[in-house]
Formats: C-alpha cells, sequence, structure tokens
C-alpha cells in the first residue's frame, strides 16, 4: 500500500477474532512488518469492536458489528 495501515482486530476475514495475542494466526504475524510489544501477556478477553460508516448527510451503517 505504499503507507501506514491499521486494523482493529488481528483476524482473516470470516475467522474468529482471537482473544488473547499468543491465539493470533501466524500467518498474520509473519506478513506484518511490525507488531507493537504491548500488553502481549494481558489475560482479558474482550468484545470484538464495530465500525460504523458514517456519510456527510449524517446516514450511517454498520460495516462490521
Amino acid at each position: 500500500f505504499r503507507k501506514p495501515i491499521t486494523s482493529t482486530s488481528a483476524n482473516l476475514s470470516g475467522s474468529p477474532t482471537p482473544p488473547f495475542f499468543d491465539e493470533i494466526d501466524e500467518e498474520i504475524l509473519n506478513a506484518v512488518d511490525y507488531v507493537v510489544d504491548w500488553e502481549q501477556d494481558l489475560r482479558i478477553s474482550k468484545k470484538p469492536s464495530t465500525i460504523i460508516k458514517l456519510g456527510s448527510g449524517g446516514q450511517f451503517s454498520f460495516l462490521r458489528r
């Protein structure tokens, strides 16, 4: 992409979101340039995030719930 990208979750499309760092698919970890070394040992499971698309006229749609 020639620019930084970020992601809200570390899973392949259609796969479940891993609740803990050590459950992230090796394919993802090996394909990225950098992994943030922060709270990788944390064992608190969190809910997946919601992504909402906001339009210029105030309309919105859920991209992921």
